[in-house]
């Protein structure tokens, strides 16, 4: 087990069980005043409409993609699981880099909703929004920029996610 294991594995409990959650409720709170204040038809807020669409199905990627393939290979590895997974080698590098391109394209999505926000004139929906717009550019942020230095360094440093090494041992 490399030494980055313990902070690893709290980094991905406060991933998936706290503020991932805490977003998913965001949403859910969007959505209730959504249906209070306007439609998907509502062509004068279609660029906000769409921003937050794209948001949220962007969100709802990286979430299935992180807890169904990339935090669960990560931990097989951390485990030493991985090594009785035949012929199963995760590109962690890659698994990563798409992570991180998600983490990218909702950040700038948070920005986007930001300024188009005060083109909106729904005072409680526009409270909801900004509380999720925070959480995006001060805690989801700050969260995932740990968590990649965290595999950063294990990248680097750990013999784990070392794939060569792990098929020269089982050879």
């Amino acid at each position: 087990m490399c030494s980055h294991s313990l902070k690893i594995k709290e980094s991905i409990d406060q991933l998936m069980l706290l503020l991932y959650p805490k977003i998913n409720e965001q949403f859910k709170l969007i959505d209730s005043c959504y249906v209070l204040g306007i439609t998907n038809r509502d062509k004068e807020h279609y660029t906000f409409i769409s921003l937050l669409n794209d948001m949220q199905t962007e969100f709802s990627s990286l979430y299935t993609y992180e807890s169904r393939l990339v935090f669960p290979s990560i931990l097989n590895i951390i485990d030493n699981c991985i090594i009785e997974l035949q012929n199963y080698h995760p590109n962690i590098t890659d698994l990563l880099y798409l992570t991180k391109k998600k983490e990218q394209k909702l950040y700038q999505l948070a920005i986007e909703l930001a300024s188009e926000l005060n083109k909106y004139h729904f005072e409680e929906i526009n409270q909801q929004i900004k509380i999720l717009i925070s959480i995006f550019q001060n805690e989801f942020v700050e969260s995932k920029q740990h968590w990649n230095v965290l595999m950063q360094n294990c990248l680097d440093n750990c013999s784990n996610f070392n794939f060569n090494k792990l098929s020269e041992i089982k050879t």
